[in-house]
């Protein structure tokens, strides 16, 4: 569980601010702040420790958070599908009758699960008369094997 100070912390880091002004604001020493923000991106994104990498990885946390948060396991199973259909298919969005029979989910649970991860924020929805496009904003973690989403190997195994 992250506490109030780390809280801050991450703010701050996803404003743009480094380390010690980070430490400046808060009134914490410097060893702290950077202890904390190296203990809260570690995992959550490239081994690089730069500001830009640690801050990618303090999104993905902070976007982890969120989805834990207000998320049902029906919704995080409907946005885990949509992201990885769209790595494995080039960005392309599946049909909504596809995650449904998919995720053997009733179509409504679908359109409900949609409609709250848009509330939330984790996707944008695009439509027009003949499409409808799906932006994922909170890209939750796909499972791979030896380099492919797991979708794929799935696909290619004949399960979808």
């Amino acid at each position: 569980m992250i506490t109030k100070r780390e809280q801050q912390i991450i703010d701050l880091f996803d404003q743009g601010a480094k380390a010690p002004q980070i430490a400046a604001e808060l009134g914490l020493s410097l060893e702290y702040v950077q202890s904390r923000i190296r203990t809260l991106c570690h995992g959550c994104g490239p081994d690089s420790r730069s500001h830009s990498d640690m801050a990618q990885g303090s999104r993905q946390l902070r976007d982890a958070i969120i989805l834990a948060k207000n998320a049902t396991p029906d919704q995080l199973r409907v946005l885990c599908f949509i992201h990885g259909y769209q790595v494995a298919n080039k960005g392309a969005t599946p049909a909504i009758a596809h995650v449904a029979t998919s995720l053997e989910i009733p179509k409504a649970t679908t359109f409900e699960s949609i409609h709250a991860l848009t509330e939330i924020g984790a996707l944008r929805v695009r439509s027009s008369t003949d499409n409808l496009t799906m932006d994922v904003l909170m890209k939750p973690a796909i499972p791979m094997i030896e380099g492919a989403p797991l979708y794929v190997v799935a696909a290619g195994a004949g399960a979808v």
